[in-house]
């Protein structure tokens, strides 16, 4: 009887990269700076074209069928798969390789969005002690968007203001568990969307007891929404399709795509 065994972390992170849909030009650039990450030689651009053809792989040692790619090869490229700073390397060469210009944000009237208790209206369905708790902050709920370093507003990553504008998405991130982050993961998750929620900080809503919490972690697993605290997005690149963000966290680096990244935060 055999057992099943988890992959490598070498293997792992293998197969994300190659599977992601970026531009070849782009995989290529990724996969040559990780070797130059740890000074390796990368493979030459044949093998590296064939190893994005080929594409997952269940052994990393199948790539040694790769024409050009030996044993060096496959020995330089676990190096680079397992360096301890990978996601801060992988974060870096995606902002590198981005080129998305910023486009100008329309004008709001910020006194008329303050007005409303949310943005959703009576039907956003927080319990009504939920609510009274947070909108008796002493802070403002709605204040001004702000960007994350290495992020900046454009077509694909918003602010709340700019989202509720916009047809529910279909994959989305928000970077940001407080209130306006909490309450558009659950309007989009209760919407259909596929919602990742991160925040760098341990809990959610930091501002509020776990009594005032628990209800609000509810309607977020009741929504489908994917929750990952002390979470980092550290980089992105845009496509004219999706944007992949790179990040760490405790589970370790990942790179996922998404439709649509929100800012929470501030």
């Amino acid at each position: 009887m055999s057992t099943l065994t988890a992959p490598s972390p070498a293997l792992h992170t293998y197969n994300v990269l190659i599977s992601l849909q970026l531009p070849h030009v782009d995989l290529i650039r990724l996969l040559c700076a990780l070797h130059h990450n740890v000074g390796r030689p990368p493979p030459p651009e044949p093998a590296l074209i064939e190893m994005i053809r080929r594409g997952p792989v269940s052994a990393l040692g199948q790539l040694r069928q790769v024409p050009r790619f030996g044993r060096r090869r496959l020995a330089h490229l676990r190096a680079a798969l397992t360096v301890t700073d990978l996601t801060a390397v992988l974060a870096e060469h995606l902002q590198q390789i981005t080129d998305n210009p910023p486009i100008d944000v329309p004008p709001v009237d910020v006194d008329a969005v303050a007005e409303d208790h949310h943005p959703f209206g009576p039907d956003a369905g927080f319990p009504a002690d939920v609510a009274d708790a947070l909108e008796r902050a002493n802070y403002t709920v709605y204040g001004e968007p702000r960007a994350v370093p290495g992020f900046r507003f454009g077509a694909r990553i918003v602010h709340f203001r700019q989202a509720l504008r916009r047809p529910i998405p279909e994959t989305a991130l928000v970077v940001g568990a407080g209130y306006v982050g909490v309450e558009m993961a659950v309007h989009w998750g209760r919407s259909g969307a596929q919602v990742l929620l991160i925040d760098r900080l341990p809990y959610l809503l930091y501002s509020y007891d776990d009594q005032q919490v628990a209800p609000v972690r509810q309607m977020l697993a009741d929504a489908g929404v994917q929750i990952r605290l002390e979470t980092l997005a550290r980089g992105w690149r845009q496509t004219p399709e999706r944007i992949y963000v790179a990040g760490d966290g405790p589970q370790g680096p990942w790179m996922l795509g998404f439709e649509l990244v929100l800012l929470a935060v501030g």
